[in-house]
Parts: C-alpha cells; sequence; structure tokens
C-alpha cells in the first residue's frame, strides 16, 4: 500500500498527465481521418491572352517649366504658343488673368488715401493749435499773466513771484 505522500504526488502526476494531453488536442485539434483528394489535369494548347490593368494614382508630367512672369500672379488666361513652336523674344506667351493685379491695385489706393486723409487731419489739427496759442490773452505785453493763469501753464518749479 503506498503512503499519504505518494498516493498524493501519483495523483498531482496523474493530473499534470490530463492537462497535458487536453492542451494538446485542443491547440492541435483532434486528428481527423484523411480526405480523398483528386487531382484535375488539363491539355496546354496556346491562346491569345488579354492583358488589362488597372491602377490608382496621381499623373505627374515628366519635366516641369517655370515661368517667370515678374512677380504676377493669377490664372492663365491664354496660351499663345504651341509645344515645339518657335518663339522669338518679346514674343507674348501667357497672358495672366489681371483680376488679382487690379485688387490688390485697388487696395493699396484705399491705404493711400486712407494715409492722406490722416496726414491732412493732423496738419489742420496742428494749424489749428498754433493758432489758438497765437491768440492767448496774457501774451500780449500790455497785460502780464496773473499768478492763477500762470499756474496753469507752467511747472511748479518754474514759477517765480515777481
Amino acid at each position: 500500500m503506498l503512503s499519504k505522500p505518494q498516493l498524493i504526488n501519483s495523483g498531482i502526476g496523474v493530473a499534470v498527465v490530463g492537462i497535458a494531453a487536453g492542451a494538446f488536442f485542443v491547440l492541435n485539434g483532434v486528428p481527423q481521418a484523411a480526405v480523398d483528394t483528386t487531382a484535375r489535369t488539363v491539355a496546354v494548347s496556346s491562346a491569345d491572352l488579354a492583358a488589362v490593368s488597372t491602377a490608382s494614382g496621381n499623373v505627374s508630367p515628366a519635366s516641369t517649366t517655370v515661368i517667370n512672369a515678374q512677380n504676377c500672379t493669377g490664372p492663365i488666361a491664354s496660351v499663345s504658343a504651341l509645344t515645339g513652336q518657335q518663339v522669338t523674344a518679346g514674343q507674348v506667351l501667357v497672358t495672366i488673368d489681371p483680376t488679382n493685379a487690379q485688387n490688390a491695385l485697388a487696395v493699396a489706393q484705399a491705404q493711400l488715401d486712407s494715409a492722406a486723409a490722416q496726414a491732412n487731419q493732423q496738419q489742420a489739427s496742428a494749424s489749428n493749435q498754433v493758432a489758438s496759442a497765437s491768440q492767448k490773452p496774457w501774451r500780449t505785453p500790455s497785460r502780464p499773466p496773473t499768478w492763477t493763469q500762470a499756474s496753469r501753464l507752467v511747472p511748479w518749479p518754474q514759477l517765480r513771484r515777481r
């Protein structure tokens, strides 16, 4: 007869073997009978094949040319030359829509008019200040300023009583 520790160890050993066998069958599946496969054969012959392929993406030119239009921007209105055509110096090749340039000119003109109006307003204000300063009654030599008038016009340390 087996002792108590031997009996416990035997039970643990049987449990470990059972768990390992169950894990093996779960992971690998239960073996099944072989499926009968048949091969199909066809005779070789020649035939024409139509090659069709589809693709997606972007189309880009093989080369590009930059045209300097002296800082003019806008959409191209017309092109006067064809590909491969001989051109001469000074020939008009491209006409650019002038809308952007006209809008920029209108904005610049409005800013200029606003600045001119501000300058005129400041000049008129300065002229009014000069005119009002020259018409002060206490500036006349026949009538010197009183102490109250002088204290409003000159800072305190500069005042001296007469």
